[in-house]
């Protein structure tokens, strides 16, 4: 067989799409193959990162194979998150020479989770577990969210009810230093950051074109002056915590950051549940506290065969490290 490794073009989005539909059986409204959100994930200017971010293996022509790129930069040191990996089912080769080739151009791959099969099979191949996310949520308008709820069985009164409950529940209180406003994203920075990858300005602006998420970016204050950066966004309903970047990791820290992006999230229209994600540690234990309640857990793993990457005991994966944070499934994919 003779294959071709190669970076994308606009000119491919046609045949990459039905390719993407074909192997993840994607409904006709996802995100995944909607042009605009192709384009702008894959082909768009980033002022943070110039190089291709989308590549498919072909088979004398034919798609057999293709991953998306997230850059994650962590102490000048520069990788990735492998998104939209997908491989023809006839070619069984065909991902693992994928993740092979993309190992070969970057310093380390992030892998989050993933089927039994793929939890079981990563650590063969070289990757090793750094982390275990939490991913937590809290109702923010229970009638309007069980009006749009993707599970419509007999257990929706009981939820609806549940959540009435939840959402009159107030989060845990905050210390009257903190603060929180909105910015834009030219004015946002994230660089200072140690425990969770870091994103320039350049990246917040990137994100406020997404077709398919509209973000938000806020400062955190504390005593009137900057104490983090908080990112929201929104999908169907469905508010995200998109990335947090506190100026420390205390557990305090988080838990005023998750209450005050709980206050936030209550006031945006359209906002009907508030979901969060990070790592094992002081982040899981402030949002329990805050009133989210986590629903799910996964291994982050990494392959880095140099050893370069060397995260911190508090290091954080959040929604904006992958494609969490802008995943639009067709219909609402509420947690709680």
């Amino acid at each position: 067989m003779s294959t071709t490794f190669r970076p994308t073009t606009p000119v491919d989005q046609p045949a990459l799409a039905k390719f993407l539909a074909g192997v993840f059986g994607s409904r006709p409204e996802s995100s995944l193959v909607d042009s605009a959100l192709m384009s702008w994930k894959y082909w768009d200017r980033r002022a943070d990162y110039s190089d291709p971010r989308s590549y498919v293996l072909e088979d004398d022509g034919a798609i057999i194979g293709h991953v998306g790129l997230w850059p994650l930069l962590y102490g000048g040191v520069q990788g990735v998150h492998m998104i939209d990996w997908a491989a023809s089912r006839s070619s069984p080769g065909a991902g693992i020479s994928m993740v092979q080739r993309v190992a070969r151009m970057f310093e380390f791959i992030c892998a989050l989770g993933g089927s039994d099969t793929t939890v079981k099979v990563l650590p063969t191949f070289g990757f090793r577990v750094v982390a275990h996310t939490w991913e937590a949520g809290r109702p923010l308008r229970p009638v309007r969210q069980i009006l749009t709820h993707q599970s419509r069985d007999w257990k929706l009164g009981a939820r609806l009810l549940r959540n009435i409950a939840w959402a009159a529940t107030p989060a845990s209180r905050v210390p009257p230093e903190w603060g929180v406003q909105e910015i834009s994203p030219s004015d946002a920075d994230a660089a200072a950051s140690t425990h969770a990858f870091p994103r320039q300005r350049g990246f917040f602006e990137y994100l406020s074109a997404c077709p398919a998420a509209r973000f938000r970016v806020f400062r955190l204050t504390r005593r009137g002056e900057p104490a983090g950066i908080v990112l929201l966004s929104l999908v169907r309903g469905q508010a995200h915590v998109a990335g947090l970047w506190p100026a420390d990791s205390s557990e305090e820290s988080y838990r005023a950051s998750f209450v005050l992006a709980h206050r936030v999230a209550r006031s945006i229209a359209g906002a009907y549940e508030l979901v969060a994600k990070g790592t094992d540690g002081a982040s899981g234990r402030a949002a329990s506290a805050a009133g989210f309640r986590i629903r799910g857990n996964a291994p982050v793993f990494v392959l880095d065969k140099k050893g370069r990457f060397q995260p911190p005991a508090e290091f954080q994966f959040q929604f904006i490290d992958d494609d969490g944070a802008f995943m639009d499934i067709g219909r609402a994919d509420y947690l709680t």
